[in-house]
């Protein structure tokens, strides 16, 4: 399902679009010191739609029956050392290598 944007959402964009604007403009003392309540604000209505989000988000899952994602899944136990006989790794420059391994599961 879709959850349309909400009057709270649009205002939190505009409040917080304000509060980064009123801190880039030059503006005088007095009314720059009026940015960290229009700042303060925007964080407000920020967590209250974050949570309205939330709840419409649960609301929609409990709604529609879409069940939570499945964890992973594993059909085979993972091998063992003894198993494995290479291992592939991405050195710091980013490049895969691989490494052959001894029985022991160290590095030949």
């Amino acid at each position: 399902g879709v959850i349309a944007a909400s009057r709270g959402g649009k205002l939190k964009t505009a409040l917080q679009t304000l509060a980064i604007a009123w801190y880039l403009l030059p503006l005088p003392k007095q009314a720059a010191d009026a940015g960290v309540w229009v700042m303060w604000l925007a964080v407000f209505v920020t967590v209250v739609t974050g949570a309205d989000y939330v709840v419409r988000a649960f609301r929609l899952r409990r709604r529609t029956g879409f069940p939570l994602p499945p964890g992973p899944v594993r059909t085979t136990p993972p091998p063992t050392p003894a198993e494995v006989e290479s291992l592939s790794v991405v050195d710091p420059k980013g490049r895969l290598d691989t490494v052959d391994l001894c029985h022991d599961g160290g590095p030949r």
